[in-house]
C-alpha cells in the first residue's frame, strides 16, 4: 500500500474549468512514470478536487513499495484530459494497518504527555515501523511486492523457482540461451503452481523454444531463466494485522515514556508511584517484539535454505 501526498494550488482554476478529477497512474521507476512505459499502468480510482482544497491525500492499495506516481486532471462533462506531469512522486509505503483501522483496536493512549493528541501521521509512521519488524522477524513480506530475478533454466523440469513467496502472479520470463540470445514466453505458456511457488512452462510448440537444442550447443552451458512476478499478499492476514497493533501499540507508550526522559529507563519509583517496563526503551526500534505478537508471528516466519 502506498500513499502519495498532492500539492495542488492550482485546484480552484481546475475545477472551474470543469476538471474536477485527478487521475493516477504508477511505474517501478521514475523514469518509466515520466516516458509512460516499461511497467507503466493507469490506476482506475479517480481523486475529486475541491476548488478550495489545496493538498490531497490519494491512496493506493495495491502498490508495491518504492513505486513513482504520475497524474493528470480529468473533465468528467467533456471526458477530456490534461497533460501527465514532467515530474513524477514516489509514493510513500504504507504499513498493515491503516490509522483507522488501528483507532478501532482500542488498545493506545492516544495522548502526548503534554495532553495533545498523538497525530495520525505520527501513528502511520508507528505502523509502518512496525510492519517493517514483522518482516524481518519472519523472513516475509504481507504486502505485494514485484522482482526480477535470474535462475538457472533447468530443461528437464523447465521449471523456475523465484526465491520470494507466495507468488501471485507473473508479468514474464525470458530464458538466456547465449549472450544476445534469449526466447521469450507469453504467459499462456506459463503454469503457475502457487502452493508449491514455482512457474513452468507448458508450451514446447513456441517457434522460438525449438531452436533451444541448437542454440543452447554454442551458448550458455545452463540458460538463464529471467522472471518477473508479483508476490506477498493482496491483505494481510488477521495475525499479521493484530501483531501489528500490538507492536505499534507498545512502539506508541515506549515513545510517550521517551518523551518524559525516562528513554532507556527500566523501571523508575517517583514517590507512590513506581513504573516498570520489561525492557528498556529504546529496544523496540532495534527489532524487539512483544511476546503477545510473536505469538501470533511463530506461524508466518519462512526459513530459505539454498
Amino acid at each position: 500500500m502506498n500513499k502519495i501526498k498532492l500539492s495542488l494550488p492550482t485546484a480552484s482554476t481546475l475545477v472551474g474549468s470543469g476538471s474536477t478529477r485527478i487521475q493516477f497512474g504508477r511505474a517501478d521507476t521514475s523514469a518509466q512514470a515520466t516516458s509512460l512505459s516499461g511497467t507503466w499502468e493507469i490506476l482506475p480510482t479517480l481523486l475529486s478536487l475541491n476548488a478550495s482544497i489545496t493538498s490531497y491525500t490519494y491512496r493506493d492499495d495495491t502498490g508495491f513499495p518504492g513505486q513513482w506516481y504520475n497524474w493528470r486532471s480529468y473533465n468528467p462533462t467533456s471526458n477530456t484530459y490534461g497533460s501527465w506531469q514532467a515530474s513524477p512522486i514516489q509514493g510513500k509505503n504504507l504499513g498493515y494497518l491503516t490509522v483507522d483501522e488501528f483507532k478501532d483496536y482500542e488498545m493506545a493512549s492516544l495522548m502526548n504527555p503534554d495532553g495533545s493528541t498523538v497525530s495520525d501521521d505520527q501513528i502511520e509512521s508507528h505502523i509502518r515501523i512496525a510492519s517493517k519488524v514483522i518482516d524481518g522477524f519472519c523472513g516475509q513480506t504481507f504486502g505485494l511486492q514485484r522482482a526480477t530475478e535470474k535462475h538457472n533454466y533447468r530443461q528437464d523440469t523447465r521449471r523456475v523457482y523465484p526465491n520470494n513467496r507466495p507468488v501471485v502472479s507473473v508479468q514474464g520470463m525470458d530464458v538466456w540461451v547465449t549472450t544476445g540470445q534469449k526466447a521469450t514466453f507469453q504467459l499462456t505458456d506459463l503454469f503457475v503452481n502457487y502452493t508449491a511457488g514455482y512457474v513452468e512452462v507448458t508450451s514446447l510448440a513456441s517457434v522460438t523454444y525449438s531452436l533451444f537444442p541448437a542454440i543452447v550447443n554454442m551458448g550458455l552451458i545452463v540458460p538463464v531463466a529471467e522472471i518477473t512476478y508479483t508476490y506477498g499478499f493482496a491483505t494481510p492476514p488477521d495475525d499479521i494485522k493484530d501483531a501489528t497493533a500490538i507492536i505499534t501499540t507498545e512502539s506508541l507508550g515506549l515513545a510517550s515514556l521517551a518523551k518524559q526522559g525516562f528513554a532507556g529507563v527500566a523501571s523508575a519509583d517517583i514517590g507512590d508511584i513506581s513504573i516498570r517496563t520489561s525492557r528498556p526503551v529504546r529496544e523496540i526500534h532495534g527489532g524487539s517484539i512483544p511476546p503477545q505478537a510473536i505469538g501470533l508471528l511463530e506461524g508466518y516466519r519462512n526459513t530459505t535454505l539454498r
